[in-house]
């Protein structure tokens, strides 16, 4: 049974093959000289001495005869058969066969995991981009079931199972399957924090300020909480990433903006209890 492997470790021995199969390639090399020296030496010899026949010596002594035609299938019978070996160790011991295993924590529940799920879609969506589909499957109450299929595939590559708290991921170990399932942890993380920043957004009041391009007042707004802070460089960058909504006001003054908003404005940045309470 094949062992299951993180997406990283898969990785790694996609990375070993080349330093493996010159390993192989290294034994096979000596076993084709080691039987040449053999044949120069002669302390074992082969001779054709019937018609059709070959006759093994050990010295001077006959110690076989077997027909030409099954002395060739016991070599290439060998062969095969170390190649056969070379591929139970390659595919079972060193997990190139089955899928990789990997638990993936979001730490969203209730209400929370039914918004992180319709974000969580919208990003596994845009894999479509890279020849996947997006499956979504019937699961248990409480649990999500998704998939991602190649168009011209039968069976999905990535299976996604979500649960409270935590997401499990499943992924074929083919190079192209383990870059969408980083692709899958990568929406997953996402998801998670653009859930978790859903009740806060980004008030610009500079002309031509933008997430792209952050400058003059600003401020950060808890909506649950009606209070506003002052923007941080992080805030800055999750506002970059699409993590959080933004507005513009131009123009406007910050302060009366907000005292029209019924918000408590705090002249500082916020500390993270603050910000998503």
């Amino acid at each position: 049974m094949a062992r299951k492997l993180t997406i990283e470790e898969a990785e790694k021995l996609h990375a070993q093959k080349p330093s493996m199969r010159a390993t192989f390639l290294g034994l096979l090399m000596g076993i084709v000289l080691a039987l040449i020296a053999q044949f120069l030496l002669k302390p074992i010899e082969v001779r054709e001495e019937h018609a059709g026949n070959f006759t093994v010596y050990l010295g001077n002594r006959p110690i076989g005869e077997h027909p030409i035609v099954n002395f060739f299938v016991i070599v290439l019978g060998l062969f095969g058969l170390a190649c056969f070996f070379f591929w139970i160790i390659q595919m079972q011991v060193f997990g190139f066969l089955g899928r990789t295993y990997q638990q993936v924590q979001h730490g969203m529940v209730g209400e929370d995991l039914e918004y992180f799920i319709g974000e969580l879609d919208k990003s596994l969506a845009k894999v479509e981009r890279y020849g996947y589909e997006l499956k979504k499957y019937p699961s248990e109450p409480g649990t999500f079931a998704r998939g991602l299929r190649l168009s011209e595939s039968k069976e999905d590559s990535i299976s996604l199972k979500i649960h409270p708290l935590i997401a499990i991921l499943e992924s074929d170990k083919d190079l192209p399957s383990l870059q969408a399932a980083k692709r899958a942890i990568d929406s997953v993380s996402a998801s998670s924090l653009t859930t978790e920043y859903r009740h806060v957004t980004i008030r610009y009041f500079a002309r031509g300020a933008s997430p792209v391009n952050p400058f003059g007042e600003r401020i950060v707004v808890n909506q649950r909480t009606r209070k506003a802070f002052w923007m941080t460089s992080e805030l800055d960058d999750l506002a970059r990433q699409g993590v959080i909504q933004c507005y513009s006001h131009p123009g406007e003054n910050y302060r009366d903006w907000a005292r029209n908003e019924n918000l408590e404005l705090f002249e500082h940045p916020p500390s993270k209890e603050e910000l998503l309470s």
